[in-house]
């Protein structure tokens, strides 16, 4: 199980670089080709889009869970496919049908009486089309996660990322319209649809047949309902308040918003893309009453997530200005303060994900559900009371309040048998370093850049990551030599 754990957590990782690369790049490209208005116009459209990824209503990852626990026995795989399915493709056909007869409103709310309207209407009506296939496309990634074949995963979801957006660049750069953005994105993912199917005909693993179980149909909302409400939490926190700084401050400020979000959002996705793997494996432990096994999946997926999220979150502190050059030269400045602030908001509530996805093993989520609704609901009023009193900094700062999530490492050591001293132990080395790196190159960048003490606080920086993410540093060593030179490797305790 180690191994497999390992194997699909490095596959994970490297599709992540590819994907982190192309996001630091893609912001400052389409900002330039398309003007900064009309990139916040499409990033709220991307918003909508995300929003009526809600309809998914948390079939997908509940599949992915019972087709793990089906390895060992327990439901077929068949009945676990059909079930999932029809409910996917009702709910898809019921929320696109409605997308599109509300997207003159939609239209009519965001953009009011612009040029832009009737194209930003047309756009939500192609990307309300386009639901069903991005469904069955969520679809396809989930059951490749049941079965533990994440490498058929990166594969292709890497490949739709860099096709779309490739796409997209081109557009812009033909000065396309909304539309024909919109009609890309559908046109992308009934490709990477394609793939996905050819990527498991290719590795032996086709679809198993599907058949209607309406008690499989029933546990599958149970359990998908009570993760659609910790993904409502998240989606509204990472969507809604484009919507509202959109509102409240114009569509430059959202356009800048996104830019620093385009490089922060990378804290979390990145920092969870090594961890997503245990959710089969912590259900398979449980299934065979492993709770050793439960406690020693949870602490290392831990100390790996806290040392991502430091390493990138301390990079960002440091390199600030010259990454928000690269973003938008034009108001550097701004963007660099909303990326420090930025940066560690996204730090605070990253370090939840161990607990996160240990919980959705377990088929316990409750505290994820409560954990991101109440985040999202305490960030998001923050962001609408404080953006048009305050700014746009202050909308960032209000990012902080999503760190409730929090909870859910608290439920699932409990859950695990985990003291809270075991929990302190990982955790509090990477939020004292966090608060120092920021503190430290806040102070120096108010200084300005000359002196060079950016430097030393970076190297203080990395220096502390030894002491945040010295047991994984640590394993990886011993894995590395192990494989390497196994005469000379360190033995293990």
């Amino acid at each position: 199980m180690a191994l497999s754990l390992r194997r699909n957590s490095l596959v994970s990782v490297a599709g992540s670089l590819v994907r982190f690369a192309v996001a630091l790049l893609l912001a400052p490209l389409l900002i330039r080709l398309m003007g900064l208005e009309d990139y916040g116009i499409w990033m709220v459209l991307l918003s909508l889009v995300s929003l009526s990824a809600l309809a998914e209503m948390g079939i997908g990852s509940a599949a992915t869970v019972h087709l793990a626990a089906s390895r060992t026995g327990g439901t077929p795989r068949q009945v676990i496919v059909g079930s999932s399915l029809a409910l996917l493709t009702a709910l898809g056909t019921a929320v696109a049908v409605a997308g599109v007869l509300a997207a003159d409103r939609i239209a009519l709310l965001v953009v009011g009486g612009r040029a832009e309207r009737e194209d930003f209407a047309g756009a939500v009506a192609v990307l309300a089309i386009g639901l069903l296939p991005r469904l069955w496309q969520l679809w396809l990634t989930c059951y490749q996660a049941g079965l533990q074949r994440y490498d058929l995963q990166v594969k292709g979801e890497t490949a739709f990322f860099l096709a779309l957006n490739a796409g997209t660049v081109v557009l812009a750069w033909k000065s396309a319209g909304f539309v024909s953005l919109a009609w890309w994105h559908l046109g992308a993912t009934v490709l990477a649809i394609c793939l996905h199917l050819l990527l498991l005909r290719s590795a032996g693993e086709r679809l198993a047949g599907a058949r209607w179980s309406g008690r499989e149909a029933a546990e599958l909302v149970r359990l998908g309902s009570a993760h659609w409400l910790s993904s409502l939490g998240s989606i509204l926190f990472g969507r809604v308040d484009r919507l509202i700084v959109s509102a409240a401050l114009g569509l430059e400020a959202v356009g800048l918003y996104s830019a620093a979000m385009s490089v922060v959002t990378q804290i979390n996705g990145f920092s969870a893309l090594p961890i997503q793997p245990i959710v089969p494996a912590v259900s398979a432990a449980h299934a065979r009453g492993d709770a050793v096994g439960l406690r020693r999946i949870f602490t290392r997926a831990s100390r790996v997530n806290a040392t991502v999220v430091y390493v990138l979150a301390g990079t960002i502190f440091w390199a600030a200005a010259p990454i928000a050059s690269v973003v938008t030269p034009v108001r550097a400045g701004e963007v660099a303060d909303l990326l420090q602030v930025l940066a560690a908001a996204y730090a605070a509530y990253s370090l939840f994900g161990a607990g996160y996805y240990t919980l959705l093993g377990l088929r316990d989520v409750t505290a994820n559900a409560a954990g991101t609704l109440a985040g999202a609901a305490l960030t998001l009023g923050l962001i609408w009371w404080l953006a048009p009193r305050y700014g746009l900094e202050a909308a960032a700062w209000a990012n902080v309040g999503f760190s409730v999530v929090w909870v859910a490492n608290l439920a699932a050591a409990k859950r695990i048998g985990l003291p809270l001293r075991g929990l302190a132990e990982i955790y509090l080395p990477v939020c004292v370093s966090l608060l120092v790196c920021y503190l430290w190159s806040r102070a120096s960048w108010a200084g300005g850049f000359p002196d060079g003490s950016w430097f030393l606080g970076w190297g203080l920086c990395m220096l502390l990551a030894v002491w945040v993410g010295g047991e994984v540093v640590r394993e990886g060593w011993l894995s590395v030599t192990g494989r390497l030179f196994p005469t000379l490797a360190p033995r293990r305790p």
